[in-house]
């Protein structure tokens, strides 16, 4: 007779367990990703939702470039897009709760791989490049990635965006003398990935244009100058100096392989205002 109230115990203790949910995971459960940085969720991640009890709802997702993810057995799409991983769990767990699929459902959501985002840095830097951003950068350091502006750099800095992680498109103008020299910490901009960093000036398309229109020109070395803050003045008086005594010099006729009359090339110096 004991032997038969303690199975009807158990049994009766297994349908409560169905009746008001699922049982807990263990707490020693591995999870995927968990060595990758933390950060919110953003568009292109890869996701791998484990719902304990419910095999045919776990699986790996990758977010949307909207933002959300779809779950077998849900008829809503969730958005995943700048949560965390730990928000992302009560958002999934309250859909399934919602739809009266589960009830109190334990999830678990890891980052699996995060998406490739590119930062590109050009214009008027020392190292134009483009880099892979792993988490939120400052334009600051992408510009010290760039080992800094280069003598040429303008007043300003372009920072353009098509889509950011948890944003939409950008676009935006940065004063140099507020990001460097006053250190204003709104001018030093988060950068997500997928931004083009470059001189607001746009000097490398106007050394390019100068270098279509003037090809006779192309040994002429050419040097920006502004009249308003008087940037770059030193650089035209190395080149001024450079010329004097280029024209200056003697270059015998076996060198020149020309006649006696032959002269030093001309340096042409631009300047912008």
């Amino acid at each position: 007779m004991a032997l038969r109230i303690t199975l009807i115990a158990g049994f009766y203790l297994a349908g409560a367990g169905c009746m008001f949910g699922q049982a807990r995971p263990p707490a020693a459960v591995v999870e995927l990703g968990a060595n990758l940085p933390v950060r919110p969720v953003a568009a292109g991640d890869l996701l791998a939702i484990t719902i304990y009890g419910a095999p045919e709802m776990s699986r790996s997702v990758r977010v949307s470039e909207g933002g959300f993810i779809r779950l077998p057995l849900l008829k809503r799409k969730i958005e995943a897009r700048g949560a965390v991983p730990s928000e992302l769990e009560l958002r999934v767990g309250s859909a399934i709760t919602e739809e009266r699929i589960l009830v109190d459902p334990a999830v678990v959501v890891t980052i699996a791989e995060y998406a490739v985002r590119r930062i590109r840095v050009a214009g008027a830097v020392r190292h134009p490049l483009t880099f892979e951003a792993t988490g939120p950068v400052t334009l600051l350091e992408a510009l010290t990635r760039a080992e800094g502006l280069s003598a040429e750099a303008g007043a300003e800095i372009l920072v353009t965006r098509t889509s950011g992680l948890n944003t939409g498109g950008l676009t935006k103008r940065i004063v140099v003398k507020d990001l460097i020299e006053t250190a204003d910490p709104a001018a030093n901009l988060i950068l997500e990935g997928g931004e083009d960093v470059r001189d607001e000036d746009l000097m490398e398309e106007y050394r390019e244009y100068l270098d279509q229109e003037l090809r006779h020109l192309d040994y002429a070395p050419i040097a920006f100058v502004t009249a308003k803050d008087g940037k770059n003045v030193q650089v035209v008086i190395d080149l001024a100096q450079h010329l004097y005594k280029q024209a200056n010099e003697r270059v015998s006729t076996a060198n020149t392989g020309s006649s006696p009359g032959a002269v030093s090339r001309v340096m042409a110096v631009t300047a912008s205002s």
